[in-house]
């Protein structure tokens, strides 16, 4: 069905030359638009890159002529939409969960009242860095009675942070997935 959006991860050590705008290329000559981008590394991996996994969400291009400029936009328009959806939340105590990617195409454009209190991410080499500011924490730290809402950043695998967030007591009303807002900009 071309209404559905994937997500799917490429795995370094099988695609070894592959930068993200070579991935934008790529996409747009196979008549895609990607609308997000992920890279991550994935602890005790015995892949030849360490692990390092980059997982890009697409959607299939309107019309074959899309620029570069027309994806870089659609792409930002995507980053404008969760900004705005997190504005409906201003006053919330917030947590992203995910120290990557999304996280960094979201934070800069973030007025102070709607900025996570803090970043959750189980990699121990994001663990006590800051991000634009804000202090990264492992998951053992995160307490559903010092946020109102949690931001899942990470694209995939999610259900298993879901799960994680449901075990410490945290609600579906509570949890948002920055991929639904994602698939919500997009329609």
């Amino acid at each position: 069905n071309p209404q559905h959006r994937y997500v799917h991860g490429l795995i370094f050590s099988h695609v070894n030359y592959f930068t993200i705008q070579s991935m934008i290329r790529l996409a747009e000559r196979c008549g895609l638009v990607i609308v997000a981008i992920e890279s991550t590394r994935t602890p005790d991996s015995s892949t030849a890159s360490g692990g390092q996994v980059l997982r890009v969400a697409y959607k299939k291009a309107p019309r074959q002529s899309d620029t570069l400029f027309t994806v870089l936009k659609k792409s930002l328009s995507v980053t404008d939409f969760i900004v705005r959806s997190l504005e409906k939340r201003k006053g919330e105590r917030t947590a992203f969960y995910g120290a990557a990617e999304q996280t960094y195409n979201v934070l800069p454009y973030l007025e102070q009242e709607i900025r996570p209190l803090k970043i959750v991410d189980d990699d121990e080499n994001k663990i006590g860095q800051t991000i634009f500011g804000i202090e990264v924490v492992g998951s053992n730290e995160l307490k559903v009675e010092d946020y109102d809402t949690i931001l899942v950043t990470i694209l995939n695998p999610h259900d298993a942070v879901i799960k994680l967030l449901h075990k410490k007591g945290f609600k579906d009303s509570q949890i948002v997935r920055v991929i639904d807002l994602i698939q919500d900009a997009l329609k």
